[in-house]
């Protein structure tokens, strides 16, 4: 697993390293694509929302800082939780991209949507993360080859997630979308019973 390859890379070098395991049999987040998952991110940093892709930003700073400054992981995600609420994991992360040359203010997400609908009611039991990503790859969100070109205003937006009840009708995911306007059958992502 390659989680014991890195912990064996860890020990060889005389280096702690700690392995957290996600489920990746299912999005992380709710969205996916450039500019959709940087406003994601920007949303948990902000402390504006709590999903499951907050409790992964958290268990993993948390570990980060536990081990930067040799201290409990409960003392280490105290203070993960308090940069959030003060503001200050937000602060540090424009510092990040104003030193990369980004800037949030010119991040843009494309207007042209396709909203898909759930053709029944029901309960949603999985939304298959590989159908998603090669969804988003085929809309321009990521690349198949290195030399592919992205654009990072379009991607996809979960608006329903694993567990939630729907009704026929209801929109499970947007598209956001480019110069290519299909669908590529991303219904085919959600289960539901």
């Amino acid at each position: 697993l390659l989680k014991d390859l890195m912990c064996r890379i860890g020990a060889k070098y005389e280096k702690e390293v700690r392995c957290l395991i996600s489920n990746m049999d299912t999005p992380l987040g709710m969205c996916v694509g450039n500019a959709l998952e940087v406003g994601e991110a920007s949303l948990v940093l902000e402390g504006k929302v709590n999903n499951n892709l907050t409790e992964l930003c958290i268990d993993i700073a948390s570990n980060m800082v536990s081990m930067g400054k040799n201290i409990s992981l409960i003392d280490a995600r105290r203070e993960v939780k308090e940069a959030i609420k003060n503001g200050s994991a937000y602060q540090k992360f424009l510092e990040f991209i104003k030193y990369q040359g980004g800037n949030l203010e010119t991040m843009e997400i494309s207007n042209d949507k396709i909203e898909i609908t759930s053709p029944k009611a029901g309960v949603i039991k999985k939304i298959n993360a590989l159908k998603i990503s090669e969804v988003s790859c085929k809309i321009g969100a990521g690349n198949i080859n290195k030399d592919d070109p992205i654009d990072h205003s379009v991607g996809i937006m979960l608006n329903k997630t694993i567990g939630d009840k729907v009704e026929e009708g209801d929109v499970l995911c947007t598209l956001y979308v480019g110069d290519i306007k299909e669908d590529f059958g991303v219904i085919d992502a959600f289960a539901i019973e």
